[in-house]
Formats: structure tokens, C-alpha cells, sequence
């Protein structure tokens, strides 16, 4: 059991690296391109996440530029929460000649990004997932979206065991990776016991059971 301690120490101390090639090739997997969004890319700076895009709307065609921040990550068997907090972000009008309404708004000033959780507290509904909105901070609880919670939802007590051990708690993005910082222990040696009091429990349930179990005889 010590090599396997040892182990599990020397993978947390130091971030979980993936390549951002990668990252790049699941995104485009992911993202295809649209009427309302026709462009959208993804660069790693200084930690932050880069996204320059183009988004038509109400007549309007908008290019903008942001970089976010993934303040705060939260995994465990009931919720699966990201805190992304948006800096330096900027918006222009690409429409030429002609200025509808919505480029006379981007054109402004009034719609400013570095604001994003007010402008969405301001909507009559908070977009899906959406869970707490203020100034430039959103708060995104991924098992509110179908997919996710069926994903998450199919492993929830092997996700719960294995987040009571060690959880991702940021993310960080560089020019050639994203970096995945791991915590021991992050709801603490007091949930990390209750849990493995409550899966002996649950195998000690089961053991009678397999006791009786009499297999097919061959």
C-alpha cells in the first residue's frame, strides 16, 4: 500500500497536465459553427482562457474578445458547480455601414461584458445553469444541464467516494496546456471517514447476500 500512497501524493503535488492540442481538437469536435455564432477560438494566456468570437443577433453582427478565469471548481455527487470570472473584455460592431439597434448598444458602451453578471441579472430569466450572477462573476452548476447530470448521475457514488479523496479545484490555462490543480481531502478528513463508514456499511449490507449466491452448477 505504500508505493500506491506515494503515488497518489505525487500525482496531486503537482497540477494534472493536459495538452492544449487536445484541447483544441475536443473543442472543434464540439463547436460548429452557426448563423448566430459564426467564428469562435480558444487560446490559453496567463492562466486565463482566451475567446474571440463573432455573434449575429437582432441584425446586428458583433465581434468580441474576453478572457475568463475559472475561479472555483466544485465536483461532488450532487452538483458539479464552475465559478468563471470574465476580464478584459471587449466588444465592437462589424456591421459596416448600416447600425442596427443592438450595434448602437455595443457601440456605447452600455453593453459591457466585464460586467456579464449584471447584464444577466438584468434578463427576465437566468440563462440555463446559471445559478448566482454578480458584476463580472457567473456561477454554472453543470448538472443542470440534462447530459451532464445523466453522465455524472450514473456514477454518483463512485464520484462522491472518489471526490472525498482527492477533487479538482481550478483550472489554469497556458499557451501549451491546461493545467488541472488536484486537492487531497477537500471536504476534509471528517467526510473523507464518513465515507468510508458508509461504503463498509454498504458492502457489509451486501455480504449476506453474495453468501447466499449459488451459481448454476456448470
Amino acid at each position: 500500500m505504500a508505493w500506491l500512497y506515494i503515488g497518489w501524493r505525487a500525482l496531486t503535488e503537482q497540477p494534472l497536465s493536459i495538452p492544449w492540442d487536445l484541447v483544441q481538437q475536443r473543442f472543434q469536435q464540439a463547436f460548429t459553427p452557426s448563423e448566430e455564432v459564426p467564428k469562435l477560438a480558444l487560446r490559453g494566456e496567463d492562466g486565463l482562457l482566451g475567446v474571440d468570437g463573432e455573434l449575429v443577433a437582432m441584425g446586428s453582427h458583433i465581434a468580441f474578445s474576453l478572457k475568463v478565469e475559472v475561479e472555483r471548481l466544485r465536483i461532488t455527487q450532487d452538483q458539479a458547480t464552475v465559478a468563471l470570472r470574465v476580464h478584459a473584455a471587449t466588444t465592437k460592431a462589424v456591421d459596416g455601414k448600416a447600425v442596427p439597434p443592438l450595434s448602437t448598444v455595443v457601440l456605447s458602451g452600455a453593453l459591457d461584458l466585464n460586467r456579464i453578471g449584471g447584464i444577466l441579472r438584468g434578463l427576465p430569466e437566468m440563462p440555463p445553469g446559471v445559478v448566482y450572477a454578480h458584476d463580472n462573476l457567473i456561477v454554472v452548476d453543470l448538472m443542470h444541464f440534462p447530459e451532464a447530470r445523466e453522465q455524472i448521475g450514473s456514477f454518483r457514488n463512485l464520484v462522491g467516494a472518489a471526490v472525498s479523496v482527492v477533487s479538482p479545484t481550478r483550472v489554469r490555462f497556458e499557451e501549451d496546456a491546461m493545467l488541472v490543480p488536484l486537492k487531497r481531502f477537500p471536504l476534509g478528513w471528517g467526510h473523507f471517514v464518513a465515507r468510508l463508514r458508509s461504503a463498509w456499511r454498504a458492502w457489509r449490507g451486501e455480504l449476506p447476500a453474495l453468501q447466499n449466491l449459488r451459481l448454476p452448477k456448470p
